[in-house]
């Protein structure tokens, strides 16, 4: 019985990126903008889970200085601000109620809940500030600036 032997030689396979691709790739990287997310930035301020009315007093006005909300959304979210809620006749609006801090999500989904289940009014403008607060709520954690190439 004749028993051979054979080397088995390893190859390693790496492909080569061609010169002229890598510099274009780096000239692209180097004229790219770094540009803000401003919405974001307001976003990461606030938690929508746990805001008070002063804060909210405070995150609609970033907004509209910003441009970045409709008139009225904005003018809807001011009615869950402290300004509002202290001018109510007979309000029970004390100090503490107005800084402390509640789920502006839940009790606006709750509010909007029982509206549509007595049929007391329209829903659609409270749904509409609904979306921002949950817009606001997912983009609080999001990068607030990034890469526009």
């Amino acid at each position: 019985m004749e028993i051979n032997n054979y080397n088995v030689a390893s190859v390693t396979y790496v492909q080569k990126v061609p010169t002229s691709q890598v510099a274009a790739k780096q000239q692209t990287l180097a004229h790219a903008e770094v540009i803000a997310d401003p919405f974001s930035e307001i976003a990461a301020k606030y938690d929508m889970t746990d805001i008070s009315p002063r804060e909210i007093d405070k995150l609609a006005a970033e907004l509209q200085q910003k441009d970045m909300i409709e008139d009225g959304d904005w003018l809807m979210m001011l009615t869950k601000g402290a300004e509002f809620l202290s001018n109510l006749s007979g309000s029970h609006y004390t100090e503490d109620r107005l800084n402390s801090k509640t789920n502006v999500i839940a009790r606006l989904e709750e509010q909007i809940d029982t509206a549509k289940r007595t049929g007391s009014s329209p829903t659609e403008s409270m749904e509409s500030l609904l979306d921002v607060f949950r817009e606001l709520d997912i983009r609080k954690d999001l990068p607030k600036e990034g890469l526009l190439v």
